[in-house]
């Protein structure tokens, strides 16, 4: 566990279980007001449900515990920051690239380039395959590109991805789009770890 997790699951832990899942728009497990002759005010003992894409995970900061398919580092930050920082901040319905964030333009560079080239190997030549899939992950259809789709990475935060297809001229390509709302919830080091999260699940999806 890195240092940024544990400081994660503390401020979790200290948080009221019933604000943060109207916050995040979660769900709560079983809570249980504490246990007889703690006093009361404690934070409920409840762990959070919630969904990454088409996955449902259980996270319990009591136990230090997350559960659900394909967990590696980049999602359990992803979720943990998620819970703990989320705000009540409604989508905006615009969509703007990673350069349009605020900071992005020299973030997004070098090392934190968004990692979108498993998407252009495995749909640069099928943006109708890319189609079937996002479908499948519930996806909703964009109008971009030769195949485009959003997708309700966590409950807050639609990400979306905009394919162009190979052809004589030019070579296949995929960009990313935010609702420009996500900078209320994330910093870019984290939209990073969310989007390279994101492309993982819809390659995986592909088979």
């Amino acid at each position: 566990m890195t240092s940024a997790q544990e400081k994660l699951w503390a401020e979790l832990r200290a948080l009221d279980s019933g604000e943060v899942a109207v916050r995040a728009s979660v769900s709560l497990e079983n809570p249980a007001h504490g246990e007889p002759g703690e006093p009361r005010g404690l934070p409920q003992r409840a762990a959070y449900l919630l969904r990454f894409m088409d996955r449902l995970y259980r996270v319990d900061p009591w136990e230090e515990t997350l559960e659900g398919a394909g967990l590696d580092s980049e999602l359990a930050l992803a979720l943990l920051y998620y819970l703990v920082h989320a705000s009540e901040v409604q989508t905006r319905g615009r969509w703007v690239s990673e350069k349009d964030l605020p900071g992005g333009s020299q973030f997004f560079r070098g090392v934190h380039a968004l990692v979108l080239h498993p998407l252009v190997e495995r749909f640069g030549r099928d943006a109708a395959g890319f189609r079937r899939v996002s479908t499948r992950l519930g996806g909703q259809a964009l109008d971009f590109g030769d195949a485009s789709s959003s997708f309700t990475a966590l409950p807050r935060i639609p990400v979306g991805f905009v394919l162009w297809e190979e052809d004589p001229e030019f070579p296949a390509r995929v960009t990313a789009l935010f609702d420009s709302s996500i900078s209320a919830h994330f910093p870019l080091d984290v939209v990073l770890a969310l989007v390279h999260c994101a492309v993982k699940r819809i390659v995986e999806a592909a088979g």
